[in-house]
């Protein structure tokens, strides 16, 4: 992944060249990261086993470097279909759609439960006694500790619904102002050519595309290079654009012929509609990427306190069952 930078890199049609000289298999992805120090990443089908190909490729001497390790990438993979439907497909999205909302509403209700009778109780509810007896000190960490993680949680949980569950998100999609479905207005570019008799143009095709996403996209980003399934279709160059308040990887396109080279569309996060604002904007809060690393943080921490409120819940409950029961007795 990682190499020793030098002065010139060459054109990507060569790395393209060297990776079908070995491989033989259509690329259909391209990842050029705007570190110095980073290999390109060239994406493929083994044409053999018909499995995801791939391969890292010194930009600067056109060296292949060796095969991405898939284990680790269908590690996470299936770690996602774990997170969204269990393994299962749609009854395991209705089962954790179910889980998730129930979820919220136990956030809701839990605020409610935590808010203090009288202000001069407030303290209770935010401060932890550490030499309270341990059932005490288990509602005590149940207490306070749900509290401080609450609207962090409630992000969470919400956010989630709304990627997974359509009647959510339809909700909120009208809400925001539009109807699911429409389409995201994009701001239709110039045609203009790229090739011309040269031969240095023929033989740097797709260098000559790269080169004039710059100029349709001005920042430096990591480059998703995807070439189209279909013949007829068009190459997608994607970007991240960072200029923005919340500090967040906004996603931005540029669409050219993939026969011309002609730049036929430039998609910017800006000329979006608001239902897709949102929409996009939603998968940061629900990662807490949003914010970047101290927001990652935060959630981190409120996940493992998320993580313990069933624990310390279930431990109430029961000393409430064990407390009935002497009474009763």
């Amino acid at each position: 992944m990682y190499i020793e930078p030098q002065n010139q890199r060459l054109p990507i049609d060569v790395l393209m060249a060297n990776f079908n000289q070995k491989y033989n298999a259509k690329i259909n992805r391209l990842t050029i990261p705007d570190a110095a120090n980073k290999s390109v990443l060239i994406g493929a089908t083994n044409p053999k086993t018909k499995e995801p190909l791939y391969v890292y490729v010194n930009p600067y001497n056109g060296k292949l470097l060796g095969e991405r390790n898939m284990a680790v990438a269908q590690f996470f993979t299936k770690n996602v279909q774990l997170h969204r439907w269990l393994l299962i497909r749609n009854p395991g999205r209705t089962i954790v759609g179910i889980a998730t909302l129930i979820f919220v509403i136990m956030t809701i209700t839990g605020f409610i439960l935590w808010l203090p009778p009288k202000l001069k109780a407030l303290k209770t509810g935010l401060t932890i006694s550490w030499r309270t007896p341990w059932k005490a000190l288990n509602y005590q960490l149940h207490n306070v500790l749900g509290f401080y993680a609450l609207l962090l949680l409630f992000v969470m949980a919400f956010s989630g619904l709304y990627i997974s569950q359509e009647w959510l998100r339809n909700g909120v999609n009208k809400l925001i102002g539009e109807e699911q479905g429409t389409k995201t207005p994009k701001e239709q570019a110039k045609s203009t050519s790229l090739i011309e008799d040269s031969l240095q143009d023929t033989l740097h095709f797709y260098q000559n595309i790269l080169n004039s996403s710059y100029e349709a996209l001005p920042y430096n980003s990591e480059v998703s290079f995807s070439f189209p399934r279909e013949e007829e279709g068009n190459i997608s160059i994607g970007k991240y654009n960072y200029d923005n308040a919340l500090g967040a990887r906004l996603s931005e396109t540029a669409q050219f012929d993939s026969k011309t080279g002609a730049l036929v569309e430039v998609e910017q996060f800006k000329d979006r509609s608001a239902v897709s604002k949102f929409r996009y904007i939603n998968r940061f809060l629900h990662t807490g990427e949003i914010l970047g690393l101290p927001l990652m943080i935060l959630y981190f921490l409120a996940c493992l306190v998320g993580t313990s409120l069933p624990i310390t819940g279930t431990i109430i409950w029961i000393n409430k069952i064990n407390q009935r029961r002497r009474i009763l007795t």
